[in-house]
This record gives C-alpha cells, structure tokens and sequence, in this order.
C-alpha cells in the first residue's frame, strides 16, 4: 500500500469521524462520558477499510470501462463490415440492378424500372440521365464513378431533404 494512498484513507476517515463526532455532541449534549470512542485501533481499521473500498471501486470502474470501449469497438467493426458488404453489393450488382431499366418491348415503351439500390434517386428518373449513366457505366472504371455519383445524391438527400 502507498503512503499517500494511506494517508488519503487516514484523512477520510477523520473527516466521517468528524462529521459523526458534531452530530453525536449536537445530540448528546448533557451526556459527556468525557472519553473519546474514537481510538486509534478502531481509526487504522476505518482508514484500511476505506482504502479496500477505494480500490474496489477502481477496479470495478475500470471493468466497466474496458466493456464500454469493447462494446464501442464492436459497433465500429460491425458498421465497417455492413458498409463494406454494402459497397461489395454496389460494385457487383447489375447494371439494371444500380441504374434501372427501361422498357422498349413496343407495347409500354419508357416504362422505368427504378433501381433496387437508389429507388427515391432522383436523377435516375430522367430517362436521358438515366442513358447517359448506363453508358459511363459501361466504361472501365465507369460503374464506380456512376456509384460514387449515386451516392453522392442520396448523402444531399440527406442532408438537405427533396424538394
């Protein structure tokens, strides 16, 4: 045990003692026995148990915080897998999937079909946009600009609302 560990358990326990020996004389006014309860045995062993109980409450706090952080830690994994599967989807989705299609079979021609990813996307309901988007995608490298564009309209979606 630390000096100044016991020294602040030594100090503690005075203080309650303190406290307990006003209420004690605001209550026994008349009654002076004129000896002092409080010995030095009894002080050591009020400071030790202080002490324990300090120690105690250390440990304690420092398993409720290792739990807390694990359990922050796994929340941070478990959202960087989610997102990563997200985009793993994105990447490998068909392009009918991300963007879309339209339908020409000569009966309901312009029927769009919106995209399973981006369904309120607003850009993807104007059907030249939506052309212009399957043929970057079609492009090396194309699908993950169209991604990122895609993206990019749901995050201001997001932040500033549809009009």
């Amino acid at each position: 045990t630390d000096i100044r560990e016991i020294l602040s358990g030594l100090r503690a326990v005075a203080t309650q003692h303190e406290e307990v020996s006003i209420a004690m004389s605001n209550n026994n006014n008349n009654n002076n026995n004129g000896g002092n309860p409080w010995v030095e045995q009894s002080q050591v062993e009020a400071a030790m148990m202080w002490i324990v109980n300090q120690r105690e409450e250390v440990a304690e706090a420092a398993k409720l915080d290792e739990a807390r952080i694990n359990s922050e830690n796994e929340k941070v994994v478990m959202e960087r897998s989610r997102r990563e599967d997200a985009d793993r989807q994105l990447k490998y989705a068909d392009l009918s999937d991300l963007i879309g299609s339209l339908h020409d079979d000569g009966y309901e021609e312009g029927v769009k079909v919106t995209s399973k990813f981006y369904p309120y996307s607003t850009v993807l309901r104007n059907v030249a946009v939506r052309r212009v988007l399957t043929m970057i995608a079609s492009c090396n490298y194309g699908k993950d600009e169209v991604i990122r564009f895609l993206k990019l309209e749901e995050k201001t979606r997001k932040w500033y609302g549809t009009v």
